[in-house]
């Protein structure tokens, strides 16, 4: 009897190892561990998608799970290209004394380095701090593997402005991930939004500051029927973009869309006024860099 009891929870035992399944290493620690040894290569794909190929050998006799740790960085050789951040927490198998390759998911870690050229070769160097690593795994969730991403990632790496953190093609989406953001750090919602550009063109740096658009929303109650001109005003008092001019509205609450071209115009201040003839009803500051 006792020996049948032994086997049966022998049989227990490894039904339940079984069921585990193989232990799961995050890459960084497997690294610094010397459980594995790493070499890295840009793919030549976008920053902001698999832009980096990885060739992981395993230098034990253990069965395990390898994981691509978000937050986890990857310094180039040479000095002026990007460094790149994992955010797609892949896994990979690894057999003992046996190497794997993987491509994987990243970001770039510094907006004002240049995109790196394909081949490129990249080393370990360190795991974000605690807030950026939530915030990939938000990313992940939320599928912003895209330039709304980017731009949030820039804000921990690069120091960017919140108000950079928005996609006006998806405006659901970029309150979610601004919601997110704020509630993370305790810095207050941004009063205007700013559009940028980037570029994946190797060698060139992949972040220019200069504006291109500002966003902004206007709210106004009236308590009577108006006449209203919303705009665009430089520090003159001229305005140099109109949004509409001389239109009547009735008794209610209004949400005014504005949509300020700045590419060509120069930097400074500008402000965003809602007038009933010369009286302004509402007024916003934004600045253009």
């Amino acid at each position: 009897m006792k020996k049948i009891l032994f086997l049966a929870t022998v049989g227990v035992i490894q039904a339940i190892m079984v069921q585990a399944g193989p232990t799961r290493i995050p890459l960084s620690q497997a690294i610094q561990q010397h459980i594995v040894t790493v070499s890295a290569e840009a793919t030549g794909n976008s920053y902001m998608s698999q832009g980096l190929k990885l060739t992981v050998k395993n230098t034990g006799s253990l069965n395990f799970i390898l994981v691509m740790n978000q937050g986890v960085i990857f310094a180039p050789a040479e000095e002026a290209a990007q460094p790149l951040l994992l955010a797609g927490e892949e896994i990979m198998p690894m057999q003992p004394l046996k190497e794997a390759t993987i491509n994987v998911q990243t970001f770039c870690a510094n907006s004002s380095a240049a995109a790196p050229q394909k081949g490129m070769k990249y080393s370990y160097d360190k795991v974000a701090e605690d807030n950026l690593v939530k915030l990939l795994a938000f990313l992940k969730q939320n599928r912003m593997f895209n330039e709304l991403g980017q731009n949030a990632v820039w804000h921990f790496t690069n120091g960017h402005s919140l108000n950079s953190v928005y996609d006006s093609g998806n405006e659901l989406a970029s309150k979610k991930l601004l919601d997110f953001m704020t509630t993370l750090t305790g810095e207050q919602k941004p009063e205007y939004f700013v559009q940028t550009s980037a570029t994946n063109t190797a060698g060139q740096p992949v972040y220019n500051p200069k504006t291109l658009k500002i966003f902004a929303t206007i709210e106004q109650e009236l308590k009577d029927p108006k006449k209203l001109t919303l705009g665009i005003y430089n520090e003159q008092g001229e305005m140099i973009q109109p949004v509409f001019e001389n239109r009547h509205f009735g008794v209610m609450g209004h949400r005014f869309k504005v949509e300020f071209q700045a590419e060509n115009v120069p930097e400074g201040k500008y402000y965003i006024r809602l007038k009933e003839g010369e009286t302004i009803l509402h007024e916003k500051m934004v600045e253009v860099s």
